[in-house]
C-alpha cells in the first residue's frame, strides 16, 4: 500500500514539475520574442544613458 501511495505522490510531483516546465518554456519563448523586437540602437542608447548617469553620480559623490 505504501508503495502505491508513494507512486501516486511521485506522479503528482512529476506533473507539477512538467507544468512548471511548460510555463517556464512559454516565458522563455516570450522573452526571446521581446528581445528580437528590441532594436540594437535603442539598447545602445539606454546603455549610454545608464553609463552617463553612473558617471554623473560619481562626480557628485566626489564633490561632496
Amino acid at each position: 500500500m505504501e508503495s502505491a501511495e508513494k507512486m501516486k505522490s511521485l506522479t503528482e510531483e512529476l506533473r507539477m514539475v512538467a507544468d512548471k516546465n511548460v510555463i517556464l518554456k512559454a516565458e522563455n519563448d516570450n522573452l526571446k520574442i521581446r528581445l528580437q523586437e528590441f532594436p540594437e540602437e535603442k539598447f545602445q542608447n539606454l546603455l549610454a544613458q545608464v553609463e552617463s548617469a553612473v558617471e554623473n553620480e560619481g562626480k557628485l559623490r566626489k564633490q561632496n
